[in-house]
């Protein structure tokens, strides 16, 4: 019997779905095994699951390096604001990207809209950007520094008919005490400082899910140094209950442009 087509359209992608995420996709087993390969010799250790379940969390480079707060320590080099970041630029550097990640990685892995303040994108542009990255087959996640508005949020997921182009969106927000210029507390001092501009990102969210339907995984990440990390604990007992998913924490990594206007280089 010919199903409805109203039945048998989304059966399909489904199904469509189902053989690209197969680990005995033929496809999927190639890239593990490169992936595997690629490995140092130390970690191909028998609870690794890169190269055998995954072939690890991607993201963009170099796209859209710019940043309007300033941190210590600062992960950009010194000319991070003077490279193009329009969305015709974006949008095509993003595309080429994952179609290389595409060829190398599979046929499905996660990524991450990443390389400076992704709100600093136009939305149109931030929209395409991830739209571009699932039609490649990834699940894109943005990462930020969390300081832009409800409506910046809206013009992203919405679509000019008014509806969700993008009902589902991953979000990683970066708060620690370590970063300046902040809207609202442009020198925060503690970790709690910044508790109602962690509770007011995740809102956002929560607000749109109400009015929008918009589902929303929220990561929150933090860099730690010495002069915070007495106080991660509080974070962990307090963050989660906000609307995160997942937390993450990072070692400064002595990289970037410094205090004296130099610029570190890895190594």
């Amino acid at each position: 019997m010919r199903l409805p087509r109203a039945i048998a359209r989304p059966l399909a992608r489904l199904r469509a779905w189902e053989v690209t995420t197969r680990l005995s996709n033929p496809e999927t087993r190639a890239a593990l095994a490169r992936r595997w390969s690629a490995l140092p010799e130390s970690v191909r250790t028998p609870s690794q699951v890169i190269g055998r379940a995954a072939v690890g969390c991607e993201g963009t480079q170099g796209v859209f390096p710019r940043c309007n707060l300033t941190c210590s320590p600062c992960y950009h080099s010194a000319d991070a604001n003077k490279v193009r970041v329009d969305g015709g630029h974006t949008l095509r550097q993003v595309t080429e990207q994952m179609a290389l990640l595409r060829r190398l990685r599979g046929p499905r892995a996660h990524a991450q809209l990443i390389g400076g303040e992704v709100s600093l994108l136009e939305p149109e542009a931030h929209a395409e950007a991830l739209l571009a990255m699932r039609a490649a087959g990834r699940e894109p996640m943005s990462m930020t520094h969390g300081d832009f508005g409800p409506d910046y949020l809206e013009a992203v997921v919405t679509g000019p008919d008014g509806k969700l182009r993008l009902p589902r969106v991953s979000f990683a927000a970066h708060f620690d005490s370590l970063m300046r210029g902040r809207r609202g507390l442009p020198r925060p001092r503690r970790e709690s400082d910044l508790h109602e501009h962690r509770r007011a990102f995740a809102a956002m969210f929560q607000e749109l899910r109400r009015l929008r339907g918009l589902k929303a995984y929220l990561a929150h990440t933090m860099t730690i140094t010495s002069e915070n990390l007495d106080q991660v604990a509080e974070v962990v007992q307090t963050v989660p209950a906000m609307g995160y998913s997942m937390m993450s924490f990072q070692p400064a990594a002595r990289v970037g442009d410094r205090a004296d206007g130099t610029t570190t280089s890895p190594g």
